[in-house]
């Protein structure tokens, strides 16, 4: 049993790695078909803008840590405070009906306005701040945030609700275990949702009207008509969220259930 279950797990690292690998021969081989570096970089040519970002060098004079530092402190504020708005909002509209019924279209509403308009509306509005690019992943991860949760918090049994009432639970026993056991699932794949949409957001937020962070340098390099910087300025977007997936949302999620079990 545990040697299929080896056998099972190389075989997926296997299909993933040769798909990358794949990928990376097709891109070089359209790289060499066209002969234009700047609009079809080569593999190795991201590669080496990549390091140079590493090594704190980018355009303008500036150190690219403070661009990256810029963009992921906004990106982390902004998602905390949407996850701890949209959570709160969703479990009042999951047990409220008359909450559900006032919030429900207009959170519909904050969510198909696009991420470019919401930009212009908050640079208007508060000028070009770090509350703009906070801002508009806020208006936009919220909503979402709090639909999902709300769904979860509809399906609590309300005979579990009813049965803690009656033996006089406390709030926090209430909370800690039908509450959180219930919703934790809808809290991970919210937070997985939510933060996906904040990688893209913030940077739509940082191209339209910052003046820091790596939406303000792939509008830079846009302008200079250069791929390879936008991909490797791109790729740190990438590589913040496998981590965060791999390495945050997927341990805590493995731990929650040895916790709630």
């Amino acid at each position: 049993m545990v040697t299929e279950l080896k056998r099972g797990k190389a075989r997926k690292i296997l299909i993933r790695v040769t798909s990358f690998l794949l990928f990376l021969i097709l891109w070089w081989a359209v790289s060499i078909l066209f002969n234009r570096p700047r609009i079809f970089p080569s593999p190795a040519l991201v590669g080496e803008k990549l390091i140079s970002i590493a090594l704190g060098k980018s355009a303008l004079g500036s150190s690219s840590y403070r661009h990256l530092g810029a963009t992921f402190s906004r990106l982390f504020i902004a998602f905390a405070l949407a996850f701890f708005i949209g959570s709160i909002m969703g479990i009042l509209m999951g047990r409220i009906r008359r909450v559900y019924d006032f919030f429900d279209n207009l959170a519909w509403i904050f969510i198909c306005i696009p991420a470019v308009v919401w930009s212009f509306i908050l640079v208007v509005t508060f000028g070009t701040t770090d509350f703009t690019a906070i801002g508009v992943v806020m208006v936009l991860v919220a909503p979402k945030l709090a639909l999902n949760v709300s769904e979860g918090t509809k399906s609590i049994p309300s005979d579990l609700i009813e049965m803690a009432d009656s033996f006089r639970a406390t709030l926090f026993q209430k909370v800690k275990d039908i509450y959180i056991p219930f919703l934790l699932p809808y809290f991970f794949s919210g937070a997985r949702i939510g933060f996906s949409i904040g990688l893209k957001v913030i940077i739509v937020a940082e191209l339209v009207g910052l003046n820091s962070g790596i939406g303000y340098m792939i509008d830079y390099w846009w302008a200079e008509l250069f791929l390879a910087p936008i991909l490797a300025w791109a790729s740190f977007l990438i590589i913040t969220g496998l981590l965060i997936e791999y390495g945050v949302f997927a341990v805590l999620e493995r731990r929650s259930r040895i916790w709630i079990t």
